[in-house]
C-alpha cells in the first residue's frame, strides 16, 4: 500500500517541479540524423577539423562552432585565448575549405573584416588600425596591395596605387 501511495505522490511532484534557470555545461554539439556534429557550442576547442584533417587553433577558443555534412568546420564566432574575437565563414574551393571572410577584433583593440580568395590570399581587407585610422585595402591575388584608402581621425584622407612595374 504504502509503495501505491508513493508513485502518485513521486509523480505529481516531479510535474510540479519548475524547470531549472541554468543549465551549465562544457560543451554541447547539436548532431545531424548520421550523428555528425554540426553546431558546437563550447567553452574550449583547441582543435579544427578541415577538409577531414585535425590541426591546432593559434590559440583555444570558446564559441559556437558550425560544421558542414563532413563534420568539417566553415565558420563559427569565437573569442580565442589570446584575446582575438572573430566570427568567421568558410567557403568551399578546388582545394577544399578555407576561411573566406572574417570580422575581427585583436588583443590590441585593432579591428577589421577581412576577404579572402579561394586560395586564402587576402584580397580585402577594411580595419581601424593602432593609429585609429580607418584603412581599406584591395589586393590582388599576390596579396600586395593595389589600392590603399586611409583616413586619419582628422579627415585627412590618402589613397595610395603602388606604381606597377
Amino acid at each position: 500500500m504504502f509503495k501505491a501511495l508513493m508513485f502518485p505522490i513521486l509523480f505529481f511532484s516531479l510535474i510540479n517541479c519548475s524547470a531549472p534557470q541554468t543549465l551549465r555545461v562544457k560543451r554541447l554539439a547539436l548532431v545531424d540524423d548520421n550523428g555528425v556534429e554540426r553546431l558546437v557550442l563550447t567553452t574550449n576547442s583547441s582543435d579544427v577539423q578541415v577538409n577531414g584533417k585535425t590541426y591546432k587553433r593559434r590559440s583555444p577558443a570558446s564559441g559556437i562552432i558550425l560544421n558542414n555534412a563532413k563534420g568539417d568546420e566553415v565558420g563559427g564566432i569565437a573569442m580565442l585565448d589570446d584575446g582575438t574575437a572573430s566570427f568567421t565563414l568558410d567557403g568551399y574551393s578546388k582545394d577544399g575549405i578555407a576561411e573566406r571572410a572574417s570580422l575581427y577584433v585583436f588583443p590590441d583593440g585593432t579591428s577589421g573584416v577581412i576577404v579572402k580568395d579561394t586560395k586564402g590570399n587576402i584580397r580585402a581587407k577594411l580595419g581601424v588600425d593602432e593609429k585609429m585610422n580607418t584603412v581599406f585595402t584591395l589586393a590582388g591575388a599576390d596579396e600586395k596591395a593595389k589600392v590603399t584608402a586611409t583616413v586619419q581621425p582628422d579627415g585627412k584622407t590618402t589613397i595610395v596605387q603602388p606604381k606597377s612595374k
